[in-house]
C-alpha cells in the first residue's frame, strides 16, 4: 500500500535537508499521480517546512471523496471535516442541544444525533455564508432517525438574514416532510430544502415528501448552484418534485448530478432544471407522474443515461410529454433509457423523451441539433448501469434507512410511508401525486445511553476500541484516508463503495 502523505510527512523528522528535498519531490509525484490540486502542493510544502523548523503542523487530511458513496458532481464536497463534532440531544425546535442549534453555528462541523424521532420547526432554519462547512450525519440517529416537519431548511439568506449563499454542505440520512398545506399555492414556508446558492452539496439517502410546494428549490440567487448531487433519494406526494437550477438568476447554475433517486406519485418537476452547465440525470426510478417530467431551461449539456420510466394510472396519457424545452438550446444525450410506452426496449438516441414547450409525445421531437450521439463526460466519471439495473439497485437502497448502532454495524429502518412507495412500485400499484390528505408517520422516540460514547468524540466507545489504534483518537487518520470519525460514520457505506 502507498504511503500517505501523512506518512511521508512523518519521515521528514528523521531526515536532514537533502532528504527533505528529495520527500519534497516524492510528494510532488504522488500529487500528479492523484490528480491533486497545485493548492494541495503548497500546503504540503508548507508543512514540511514547520516540520524542519520543530513545530508541529495540524493533520494534513489526504484527498477523499465526501464519503465512499458518494457519485456525480459534488463527490469532492467535504461538508464538515476536520471541524468540531455537535451532538443534537433534543428533538426541540431550538435551544441548547438542537439542530437549529448545531446549524446556526459559524464554525466547520458534522452534526450527530443522540436521539431519534420528530423535529418539528416553527420557522425555517436560515443559513448564510458564516454558516457554511457542515454535515449532517443522519445516520448517526438511533433507530427511528429524524424527520424534519412544519418547515424547511434555507441554505443562503434573502429571507430574515443577509443575502449570501451557503456552501460546502452534506446531508445524509434525514426525512423532510413537512407536512404544511394551506390551500393556497406556492407557500414558501411548505418547501423541505431550498438553496439560494451553493457551492458544493451533497444530499444523499433522504426522504422527501408531503412539501406542498418544492421538496428541493434550487438557484443560484446569491451564489453559484455549482457541484452539487442528489443521490438515494425518495420524491413522492409533493405538490412538486425539485427545482435543481433556474438558469435566471445572478449567479451560474449547473454541474449538477441526479442519480439513483426515486421519484414515485411524484406530480413533476423531477427535477426542472437550467443553466449553462451540465446536468447528468443517471439511473433514477421515475413512476407514475402527472403532467411532464421535466422543464429545462438555458443552454445546459444533458446526459439523459440508463433510467426507468414507467407511466402509471395517473400519467395523464399516452402522449404525455417527458422532459420539455421551455427555453435556450440545450444540447441532449440521451440513451439507454427503458420507457414503457416510448422505449419498452432500451436504445440509443433516445430523442422522443424530449419535447419542445407545449408539445406532447405527438408533436415530434425538437430539432436535431439539441441532441447528441456521444455522452458528454460524465461529472464524477460514474459508469452507468442499465436501466434495469438501476431499477433494483434503488429499490434495494434508497430514503432515509440506515441507522449505525455502537459496534459499527447498521440496522435497517424505513418509515411506513418509505416502505409503503417502494412496495407500491414492486406491485405497480399507483396513488394520487396530488394527494393532500397527509398523515406524517410516527416513528420511534429513542435516546443514546450515556454509556454510548463516555468522551463526546462521536465515536461510540465499543467502536473505538475495537477498531481504532491504541492511541489515536477520533482525529486521527484511518488507513482509509478518511479521520477515525469520518470512517465511523461511513460504516453505513461498507459494501456501496464505487
Amino acid at each position: 500500500m502507498a504511503a500517505t502523505p501523512r506518512e511521508m510527512l512523518d519521515a521528514v523528522k528523521r531526515f536532514g535537508e537533502k532528504e527533505t528535498n528529495v520527500l519534497l519531490q516524492l510528494l510532488q509525484d504522488f500529487i500528479t499521480k492523484d490528480e491533486l490540486t497545485s493548492q494541495r502542493l503548497i500546503d504540503i510544502e508548507q508543512e514540511i517546512e514547520l516540520l524542519k523548523n520543530g513545530v508541529e503542523p495540524p493533520i494534513l487530511y489526504p484527498p477523499v471523496i465526501a464519503f465512499p458513496s458518494a457519485k456525480g458532481a459534488g463527490k469532492n464536497t467535504t461538508g464538515g471535516r476536520g471541524g468540531i463534532v455537535v451532538k443534537v440531544t433534543n428533538l426541540n425546535d431550538a435551544g441548547a442541544g438542537s439542530l437549529r442549534e448545531a446549524l446556526l453555528m459559524t464554525v466547520p462541523r458534522t452534526i450527530i444525533f443522540d436521539v431519534s424521532g420528530h423535529i418539528n420547526l416553527t420557522a425555517n432554519i436560515e443559513l448564510i455564508a458564516e454558516n457554511g462547512n457542515f454535515t449532517i450525519a443522519g445516520q448517526t440517529a438511533p433507530e427511528g432517525g429524524i424527520t424534519i416537519t412544519a418547515n424547511y431548511l434555507q441554505l443562503g439568506g434573502g429571507y430574515n438574514r443577509p443575502s449570501q449563499p451557503c456552501d460546502n454542505v452534506i446531508i445524509r440520512y434525514v426525512r423532510f416532510r413537512n407536512g404544511g398545506y394551506t390551500g393556497a399555492p406556492d407557500v414558501g414556508a411548505h418547501n423541505g430544502i431550498i438553496s439560494r446558492g451553493t457551492q458544493g452539496l451533497v444530499i444523499d439517502h433522504c426522504s422527501f415528501s408531503f412539501c406542498d410546494d418544492q421538496a428541493l428549490t434550487a438557484g443560484g440567487f446569491y451564489g453559484n448552484f455549482q457541484n452539487v448531487t442528489v443521490q438515494h433519494c425518495i420524491f413522492s406526494e409533493n405538490a412538486t418534485g425539485a427545482i435543481a437550477g433556474r438558469g435566471d438568476q445572478p449567479f451560474t447554475d449547473g454541474n449538477v448530478t441526479y442519480i439513483n433517486n426515486l421519484w414515485t406519485d411524484q406530480t413533476h418537476r423531477t427535477p426542472n432544471f437550467g443553466g449553462d452547465l451540465q446536468y447528468d440525470l443517471i439511473n433514477n426510478v421515475y413512476s407514475n407522474w402527472k403532467s411532464r417530467l421535466s422543464v429545462i431551461n438555458g443552454s445546459p449539456n444533458i446526459n439523459f443515461i440508463g433510467n426507468y420510466l414507467r407511466e402509471g394510472s395517473f400519467t395523464d396519457n399516452n402522449n404525455n410529454p417527458r422532459n420539455q424545452i421551455q427555453s435556450g438550446n440545450p444540447v441532449i444525450y440521451s440513451a439507454d433509457n427503458y420507457d414503457s410506452v416510448l422505449y419498452p426496449t432500451p436504445s440509443a438516441e433516445q430523442t422522443l423523451l424530449f419535447q419542445l414547450w407545449g408539445n406532447n409525445v405527438n408533436d415530434g421531437v425538437p430539432n436535431a441539433s439539441r441532441f447528441t450521439s456521444s455522452m458528454f463526460p460524465i461529472l464524477g466519471s460514474e459508469t452507468p448501469l442499465t436501466s434495469l439495473q438501476a431499477r433494483e439497485l434503488v429499490l434495494s437502497d434508497v430514503g432515509a434507512n440506515k441507522y449505525l448502532n455502537a459496534d459499527g454495524t447498521f440496522g435497517v429502518y424505513q418509515d411506513s410511508f418509505d416502505i409503503h412507495k417502494i412496495e407500491n412500485f414492486r406491485n405497480n400499484i399507483n396513488e394520487n401525486p396530488s394527494n393532500k390528505s397527509w398523515a406524517i408517520p410516527t416513528v420511534p422516540n429513542n435516546t443514546r445511553d450515556s454509556s454510548y460514547d463516555t468522551n463526546g468524540d462521536g465515536i461510540p466507545d465499543t467502536w473505538f476500541d475495537a477498531n481504532v489504534t491504541s492511541g489515536d483518537s477520533a482525529t486521527d487518520l484511518h488507513e482509509s484516508g478518511y479521520s477515525n470519525f469520518e470512517w465511523f460514520l461511513n460504516q453505513v457505506d461498507v459494501g456501496t463503495e464505487i
